[in-house]
This record gives structure tokens, C-alpha cells and sequence, in this order.
């Protein structure tokens, strides 16, 4: 069982030690390897933890790899319907229809009125068995590629901003336990954190180069990045998107930012309460809060929070139910309140960022930065998706994970405020000095 993904391991290590193909942030090897292997190893412990601790049939690594096996076993039997089901063409036809009906996550379980997300999972999953053979660890290597090229462009996002050595966001995306733990496992992580990584960096760049430099790899890495979130998840798409257009206007058009935002936020809560899109919105949001307590409530979810039920009717439930979204996401795992142990590693992130961000509060007039636009952006960002997993999301379990994606964007923003000069000699020496 475990002699393939152990020769795929071996490959990528070897990739990694000839090649810089896994090298985007300049390190030494010695890094990129032990950087790799520690998402791997978190991979594989995630995959047991969800076979043996968890039941397997609640677990989402298992749900899309499973129906994958289904769609795969179809090359056996008639070529054509795995090729078909994998490009979405005659799905109706009544040969392949069966198919879907053996498989438990092809359709949505819920009436969602969002992209099925689902299918492009799956369709990935039958695809990387023609080489993985349907062993669920070679998929745990294969995820953890993609994961590792994110964690690097993420690296590359600080170090752009902020003239960081890249080896200090590179080493704390490894270790920091809700980044580490959730993207080096088979689940949609990886992809969308590799997508948002690829916008990122890529608007960037082409927001900074002349137009001389902009070449077509720029273009094509942002498309992927776009693709990849359009599949696995767009609302990081939208809400992405529209925390940067402040940014991109007071730079190109030389308009105040806190003008622009004001604006939004003005023209954003008009068109949320007086609208039928708004309202659309709004219900979309409400339904999911409803969804997630059903299935909270039918799978005795033993982490489950408080939040105020969501109305459209009643604009105000969302009002209402604002702090403790906020107070969910940002405040808890609280150390006296877990009564798990999985929860340990993120009461220990939580306390590392609450310590530094005190000491940014007392320190305020001293090492703040004054001229920082870019952090509009990733404070919109956080704000906006922590906000909406708040008020969608009432088990814990669920928000720690759904919020990994805050993390790399929550380090991006402390980093960035930061003036370097304010600092010790021994903190000040891990910024490149001009």
C-alpha cells in the first residue's frame, strides 16, 4: 500500500534536490526538503486521523475520492463514459447516468445555488488515478505539490510587500498549525489556496511592472488562479477582487483609498438591503447558515456555538448575529473552552497571534507604518470572509479550518504594518536592507 506513494515521495524529493522547479523562493534544498516532508508526513497523519478517530463516511478527504473511484472503474468497462463524465459532455445520456447515482457527492446535498464545487474535485481525483492507481496516499503527495507551490507564492506575496527575507513567512506558513494542517490534505485547501496564492502574486506584479514587462506567464498563472478559484472556490474570487479594487483605484487614478472604501461600503449596504440581488444575497447566506445547522444537527457535531438564526425577512438577524460571527472566528478556540485535543495546536496559534498583535496595539505610534495601502486590501479580504463564515458556519470544527485561508493573510498584514527600523537589531536583521 505504501510502496507507490513512497517511490512518488522519492521522485519529488529528487525533482526538488535537480531541478528548481520547486525552488520558487530561492532557498536552499535543505529547506524545500524539509518543507515538503512536513507536509506530507501532516498529510498522511491527517488521513489517519480522519480513518481512525473520526468516522471515514463524515470525512470530506474521503466523500470526493470514493465517488472518484466510481467515475475511474468506468475506463474498464467503456473508455468513452470516463472520458465524457471528465469533460462533461452527454451526461444525460441514460448509459452514464448510472454513474452518478452510485455516487454520493456528485450532485450537491444541499439546494445550493452556488457552483458545484464537487465535480471538479472528483474529476481531479479520477484523473490522478490513472498514475495513483486509486491509493488515497499517492494522492496525499500529489495535493501536497500544489500546496507547497501555494505556500511559496504566499511567501513571495509577503516578501514583495514587505521586503522580508522570504525565509521567515516561508517557515512560518509550515508551521503554523491551521496553514500546515489544512493544506497538505486531500481536500479542496490546496487548490484554492494555490488559486488565491496565484491572483495574489500575480495582480501584483502586473499591478507593479510597466507594461513592457508584462509577458504571457503573468497572464496565464493569474488565469490558472482564476480557474482554480472559479472551481473550488469563488467566493474568495469575489470577495478577493473587490478588497483589491480599492487599492488598484488609488493607485492608478490617484484617489484617496479611505474615500473609495467609503464609497463601496455606502453603494455595498444599499444595494445588501434595498435591492432584489441584495436580498438574493442575503438569502443565499441564510440558507447556508440553515444548511450548516442540519447538518450540525444530523451529524451531533460535539463542537457546536451559538449563533442567531438568519432571516431575510428580518434584515436585523444578520445585524444581530455580527458579533458573535466575529467573536467565533477571531476569538475562539479559548484555552479553557476546548474539550478536545485536536484543538491544542490552534489555541497555541491563536495566543501567538493575540500576543503579537498587543504588542503592535501598545507600540502602536511607534512601529506602524504610515504609508501602507496594500493593507486595505487584506483587511477587507479578512473582514469580508471571516465575516461570512461567522454568520454560515456554527461548529468550531468547521471554522478552524475554513479559516486557514485568514492565516497567510492575517501574517501578510502584520508584516506589512511593521516598520523594521522601529525594531531590535536581532528582529530588524530579517528584512533585506537597502
Amino acid at each position: 500500500m505504501f510502496i507507490l506513494p513512497v517511490v512518488y515521495f522519492a521522485l519529488i524529493l529528487l525533482l526538488i534536490i535537480k531541478t528548481n522547479w520547486f525552488n520558487l523562493v530561492r532557498l536552499p534544498k535543505i529547506y524545500l526538503i524539509a518543507g515538503f516532508g512536513l507536509k506530507v508526513i501532516t498529510g498522511i497523519a491527517l488521513g489517519l486521523l480522519y480513518t481512525y478517530y473520526y468516522n471515514p463516511e463524515d470525512a470530506d478527504t474521503y466523500h470526493y475520492f470514493n465517488d472518484a473511484k466510481i467515475l475511474f472503474d468506468s475506463l474498464k468497462t467503456n473508455p468513452l463514459h470516463y472520458i465524457k463524465m471528465m469533460i462533461g459532455w452527454d451526461l444525460t445520456n441514460p448509459e452514464i447516468e448510472p454513474y452518478f447515482h452510485k455516487m454520493n457527492y456528485w450532485f450537491s446535498q444541499w439546494d445550493n445555488t452556488l457552483p458545484n464545487e464537487n465535480r471538479f474535485i472528483i474529476r481531479l481525483h479520477a484523473f490522478l488515478m490513472l498514475f495513483s492507481l486509486k491509493n488515497y496516499w499517492v494522492h496525499v503527495v500529489f495535493f501536497n505539490v500544489l500546496s507547497f507551490y501555494a505556500i511559496q507564492y504566499f511567501s513571495l506575496i509577503i516578501k514583495r510587500l514587505t521586503n522580508i527575507k522570504v525565509i521567515v513567512p516561508y517557515l512560518l506558513l509550515l508551521l503554523l498549525p491551521t496553514v500546515n494542517i489544512w493544506s497538505s490534505g486531500v481536500l479542496k485547501e490546496p487548490l484554492y489556496f494555490l488559486g488565491l496564492a496565484l491572483v495574489m502574486y500575480q495582480l501584483l506584479l502586473l499591478n507593479d511592472f510597466s507594461e513592457n514587462n508584462h509577458n504571457n506567464k503573468h497572464y496565464f498563472l493569474l488565469a490558472l488562479g482564476f480557474w482554480l478559484l472559479w472551481k473550488t472556490k469563488i467566493v474568495l474570487l469575489i470577495l478577493y477582487l473587490t478588497a483589491y479594487f480599492p487599492y488598484y483605484i488609488a493607485k492608478h487614478f490617484k484617489v484617496k483609498i479611505s474615500y473609495i472604501i467609503a464609497g463601496m461600503f455606502t453603494v455595498g449596504l444599499y444595494f445588501l438591503l434595498f435591492t432584489e440581488g441584495g436580498m438574493f444575497i442575503l438569502e443565499i447566506i441564510s440558507k447556508k447558515q440553515h444548511e450548516f445547522f442540519q447538518l450540525a444537527y444530523s451529524t451531533q457535531a460535539g463542537s457546536s456555538l451559538y449563533l442567531p438564526s438568519l432571516s431575510t425577512d428580518n434584515p436585523l438577524t444578520f445585524i444581530k448575529a455580527i458579533p458573535y460571527a466575529f467573536y467565533n472566528v477571531i476569538i475562539l478556540p479559548l484555552p479553557w473552552r476546548i474539550n478536545k485535543i485536536v484543538y491544542v495546536p490552534y489555541v497555541v496559534e491563536n495566543l501567538f497571534f493575540f500576543g503579537i498583535w498587543l504588542f503592535i496595539f501598545l507600540k502602536a505610534k511607534k512601529i506602524i507604518k504610515k504609508d501602507i495601502p496594500f493593507a486595505w486590501t487584506l483587511i477587507l479580504f479578512i473582514l469580508s470572509y471571516g465575516l461570512l463564515i461567522g454568520l454560515t458556519t456554527p461548529v468550531l470544527g468547521a471554522i478552524v479550518r475554513y479559516k486557514a485561508i485568514l492565516t497567510p493573510m492575517i501574517l501578510a498584514l502584520i508584516i506589512y504594518m511593521v516598520n523594521p527600523n522601529t525594531l531590535p537589531p536581532k528582529l530588524k536583521k530579517l528584512w533585506i536592507t537597502k
